[in-house]
């Protein structure tokens, strides 16, 4: 259950325990956890790409979930 601990350790940095222990007990915030990771790496191959004005749309909406998860996260660390 652990998977997430690098990505979101990287936008939440002294929340590691708190992290770990509703990746453990909260099913919710998993599947947030498992949507941002999704997000994450969709983006960065959409952003590998050699043509980024072909994809800037799908960029774009990509940013916007990223948003939107690291502030369904942040409310589930700090509740």
């Amino acid at each position: 259950m652990t998977h997430h601990i690098g990505e979101l350790v990287g936008e939440f940095p002294d929340a590691v325990d708190r992290i770990l222990e509703l990746e453990s007990t909260n099913p919710r915030f998993s599947d947030l956890a498992d949507a941002y990771d999704e997000t994450m790496d969709a983006l960065q191959q959409l952003e590998c790409r050699l043509d980024p004005a072909a994809s800037e749309e799908e960029c774009a909406r990509l940013h916007r979930r990223e948003v939107e998860l690291l502030q369904e996260l942040c409310t589930l660390l700090v509740s």
